[in-house]
Order: structure tokens, then C-alpha cells, then sequence
């Protein structure tokens, strides 16, 4: 007798662009829309997704990554659901601010924590903002996630992890999780 495994395939996808993202700026939670050329982007990254067969899309509720996630459920014609999970970090009083004017402030932590955020926690971040889901890789290297409250737990260790292997920073965030199976 053979059994057979129902897996879902998840992928971890980012929003199209804002004007901040476009200005270096840090998002967070700051509930930005996507710019014309992001919403160009989407339309023109859409087409691209039907190879891949997904059966819905997992948004988080922010409006660039709502508007991303709605274009591309419309064209693939799959359901959109909307995760008040995947809220993205509450990047505190650095909101709004240029990541290389952050970089360069010498009475910032900043830097510190850009270079690896689990040694130090957000200033005037909400403790229910920075909540998230993460996304990194167990010891066995099958996928997690969870949901994170600070800066220093194992699934930002996790987080670190995967964005290592995908050269991402470790701050890195997902909207988006596209789903087949």
C-alpha cells in the first residue's frame, strides 16, 4: 500500500515597488502604495507567474502588498486571502528614513542592527509591530515559520539563515506567499 504526502509549495514573494522603496526609504509598517512603477511591474510580472500553478495568494493587508497580490490573483484568476500575519516590521523612529542616511548616522544603532538584527531590538518600535512572519530553515532544512515578537529569537536566527542563502538582508520581509498544492 502506498501513501501519498499533500504538500503545498509556498513561495515567498516581496511586493512591487513604493515610492519609498524606490527612495531607499525604510516601509515597515507605513501602509504605502505602490508607485506607477510598481504597479507596472506588477502587471508585467503577472503574465510570469502562470508557470508556476498556483492555486491562491496569501497577502498581507498592507496596500502595496494588497495591490501587488490583487493584480496577480486577478490575472491568474485565483482566490486572493489576506494574512494580518504577514505584517511587516515596525521599523520604529527609522521609518520613513533613507537607508544610507542610516548607515552613515554614527548615533544610530542602526548599523548594528542592519548588520545583524538579532543583537539589539528597534527603538519606538510597537512590541505588536515588529511582529511578523519569518521565514527560515529548520536544522533539517525543511521550511518555517513563525511568528517573531522581537529581534533576537530562533526564527530570525532562521531568518538570517535563509536570507544568507538567498542574499537577502536579514530584515528581509515577505508580503506575499504564492501557493500551489
Amino acid at each position: 500500500m502506498t501513501t501519498t504526502k499533500n504538500t503545498a509549495k509556498i513561495i515567498l514573494a516581496r511586493h512591487c515597488k513604493t515610492t519609498w522603496n524606490i527612495e531607499k526609504r525604510l516601509v515597515g509598517i507605513s501602509d504605502q502604495p505602490l508607485c506607477d512603477f510598481g504597479l507596472q511591474e506588477a502587471h508585467e510580472t503577472a503574465p510570469k507567474l502562470e508557470r508556476l500553478a498556483l492555486d491562491r495568494i496569501i497577502s498581507s493587508p498592507l496596500k502595496r502588498a494588497h495591490q501587488t497580490s490583487e493584480i496577480y490573483s486577478k490575472h491568474l484568476k485565483i482566490p486572493l486571502l489576506i494574512e494580518q500575519g504577514l505584517r511587516e516590521i515596525d521599523h520604529g523612529t527609522w521609518n520613513g528614513i533613507k537607508l544610507e542616511e542610516l548607515l552613515n548616522d554614527k548615533s544610530s544603532d542602526f548599523k548594528i542592527w542592519y548588520n545583524d538584527p538579532t543583537t539589539i531590538p528597534i527603538p519606538a518600535a510597537d512590541r505588536l509591530g515588529r511582529c511578523g512572519v519569518t521565514f527560515g530553515l529548520s536544522p533539517s532544512s525543511a521550511p518555517v515559520a513563525r511568528n517573531t515578537h522581537d529581534g533576537r529569537d530562533a526564527a530570525t536566527r532562521q531568518r538570517r539563515a535563509l536570507a544568507s542563502d538567498l542574499t537577502l538582508r536579514p530584515s528581509t520581509t515577505f508580503g506575499l506567499l504564492l501557493v500551489s498544492g
